[in-house]
C-alpha cells in the first residue's frame, strides 16, 4: 500500500520517489507527491528524518527533511 496524504482539501496524494544521479556522480534520492498511483515508484512508508508539510497557497503536499539538534551542541543540523 502506497503512502498516502490527504491535503487540507481532502484531495489524496500519493508518494513517489526514485534515486538520480548527479553531475558529480553522486547518487541524490528524490521524493514527490502525485494526484495518480504510479505502482513502480510509488513508496510504502516515509523515509527516515522528513515529514510532510503543505504549500498554504495551493494546498499541495511535500516531503522535507526534519531539522534535528547535535547532542551537545546546541545548533540543529540536517537528519
Amino acid at each position: 500500500m502506497a503512502f498516502t496524504c490527504i491535503n487540507s482539501r481532502g484531495i489524496a496524494y500519493y508518494l513517489h520517489g526514485k534515486t538520480v544521479t548527479l553531475q558529480n556522480g553522486r547518487p541524490m534520492p528524490i521524493y514527490a507527491f502525485n494526484r495518480h498511483l504510479n505502482p513502480a515508484a510509488a513508496l510504502d512508508a516515509l523515509p527516515v528524518g522528513y515529514v510532510v508539510a503543505e504549500k498554504t497557497g495551493n494546498g499541495l503536499p511535500y516531503v522535507k527533511r526534519v531539522m534535528v539538534a547535535v547532542e551537545g551542541e546546541g545548533r540543529p543540523c540536517r537528519a
